[in-house]
């Protein structure tokens, strides 16, 4: 039995990581700022003494020689005054107040402030978010900048007069003295900060792993996803089943597939197409024995944008697409090939199914040929806490489900390898399974 595994975040999740976008946040917030209050924190940011001119400024990366490069820390702090006797600290920059912020953190911070509470806990909420600030902050508009919030609408749920705040500031950390920026120059910025944001959730989901020194295969992270992996693939111990893993995450890996296997299962491949939190882990990289670095988390948007029916799409979005973070990644360095073609199961867990990752799924579909072959599907959802009621159960079942059709209907219409009829086709067939979490409670 040859099975191909899909794993979400909801995995990690159900092994006990905080590995939510908000938990990420939180560590974040208090890193820097010693509060998670967002109010708070911008009252804080309000007190850097930074006019205009010197906005443009924040962590301003200059082309040198193709080569993105910081500028000297005197750029940003000319004509400061002395500070007087017994008087609170006066910064003139963001770095110097708060070492290590990036843009991103600022723009997250504001998306709290003023998007609907519900549209900044998931990480496909934070791709969108990074979807509209890089096409608002990129597009070449005619004029000054104070006159594009009328112009261009974001594809995101605001608070009363919230989007029109929010492009503000954009404007004033990604857009600031617009003219005497190419767009180039605009979008290799704030990819470089994106960079430094990734390496941040880099260090934070590595450190939750408590798998760094020695590899603690005895930890209860590792514990439990041993089980889970198990109970998946083969929750009767039937048969002998061969994994080939597929995952979204960017905890396990390559270095553990052998450590994950069992009496009943083995884990054959083990690709995570969106990079490693161990990438800067020597250790880890004489495991994975690869020649180049092992590639760094990346967070991506989709090639295909609904805001491109709104506005003219600038061409510099494209190095935040998945498939070119991917590529300029060098995700190739850790993968490891398998064969699409047999496959008798296609397992998914833990995954929102979110549009930005279609493109994945997709070709996943096209390639082990899900109308054509008797092949199964089965989609696993969380169920909610043992104390949820009844209803509530069976409103997430019927939420999940809705987004699994969605995706297979999507596909149908899409491909020229499937038809319109696929789900029916599917369920009529026995072929697609939508079902609870199993327990794994050690």
């Amino acid at each position: 039995m040859k099975q191909l595994l899909i794993l979400g975040n909801g995995f990690d999740l159900s092994c006990g990581l905080k590995s939510t976008y908000n938990d990420f946040f939180e560590w974040r917030l208090n890193n820097l700022f010693k509060t998670t209050d967002v109010d708070n924190i911008i009252d804080q940011l309000n007190k850097v003494k930074m006019n205009s001119p010197t906005v443009s400024n924040f962590f301003e990366k200059t082309k040198n020689n193709g080569v993105l490069k910081a500028p000297e820390k005197s750029k940003f702090l000319v004509n400061k005054p002395p500070l007087e006797e017994n008087k609170e600290p006066e910064f003139w920059n963001l770095e110097e107040a708060f070492p290590g912020i990036t843009r991103w953190d600022i723009f997250f911070i504001y998306a709290k402030k003023y998007l609907q509470p519900n549209e900044t806990n998931e990480w496909q909420d934070i791709e969108r978010i990074i979807d509209n600030v890089i096409v608002v902050a990129l597009h070449d508009k005619e004029g000054h900048p104070q006159f594009a919030p009328s112009k261009y609408n974001m594809n995101l749920h605001f608070k009363v007069d919230g989007e029109s705040q929010f492009k503000k500031i954009i404007y004033k950390y990604a857009c600031n003295n617009f003219n005497q920026t190419d767009e180039e120059t605009r979008a290799q910025i704030l990819l470089t900060q994106l960079l430094d944001f990734e390496k941040e959730f880099s260090h934070y989901i590595y450190s939750q792993m408590k798998m760094d020194e020695n590899l603690n295969f005895e930890s209860p992270y590792f514990q439990k996803a041993k089980l889970l992996l198990r109970k998946i693939s083969n929750p009767f111990n039937e048969f002998k089943a061969e994994l080939n893993v597929w995952s979204f995450n960017y905890t396990l890996g390559p270095r553990f597939k052998n450590k994950l296997s069992g009496e009943d299962w083995n884990v054959t491949a083990w690709n995570n197409i969106h990079g490693l939190s161990c990438f800067d882990d020597p250790q880890a990289r004489g495991i994975v024995k690869s020649n180049d670095k092992i590639p760094a988390p990346v967070f991506g948007i989709d090639p295909d944008d609904d805001l491109s029916s709104r506005m003219h799409i600038p061409q510099g979005r494209v190095i935040f697409t998945k498939p070119y973070r991917i590529i300029n990644n060098k995700f190739t360095a850790i993968r490891q090939e398998f064969e699409f073609n047999d496959f008798d199961k296609i397992i998914v867990y833990g995954h929102s199914l979110g549009k930005a990752d279609y493109s994945y799924f997709k070709y996943i579909f096209d390639e082990t040929s899900i109308y054509t072959r008797p092949i199964k599907l089965i989609f696993y959802y969380w169920p909610g806490l043992y104390k949820t009621d009844l209803v509530e159960k069976q409103l997430i079942e019927r939420q999940y489900t809705e987004k699994v059709v969605t995706l297979l209907n999507v596909y149908g219409k899409d491909s020229n390898l499937a038809r319109g009829d696929i789900v029916t086709k599917l369920a009529i067939e026995g072929r697609l399974s939508v079902l609870p979490n199993p327990d794994i409670n050690l």
